[in-house]
């Protein structure tokens, strides 16, 4: 990506945050999205500058309350505390 940057080529990227399709449970699906997070924003030093959560299949089934481990509101929120705390390289 930075040599994308120098280049001039890219200037700005989002990443649309998600769990994977095969995950069965609201729980393996944030599960999953977590670590894609961490995958991409520590191991691979690649923090977006704009983070998309979203999801097209079954899971989670709730949006909210955020208090609730495994909604999609529980992983924004996890992912600003995330933030927030500089344990991502942002």
């Amino acid at each position: 990506m930075h040599e994308l940057q120098r280049w001039h080529l890219l200037a700005r990227i989002g990443i649309i945050d998600d769990g994977p399709p095969s995950n069965t449970t609201d729980h393996a699906w944030v599960q999953g999205a977590r670590e894609h997070l961490l995958l991409l924003e520590e191991n691979h030093e690649l923090p977006p500058d704009q983070n998309i959560f979203q999801f097209w299949i079954l899971h989670p089934t709730h949006a909210l309350p955020e208090s609730q481990p495994d909604t999609l509101t529980s992983l924004i929120d996890w992912h600003v505390h995330l933030r927030m705390e500089g344990l991502s390289h942002s």
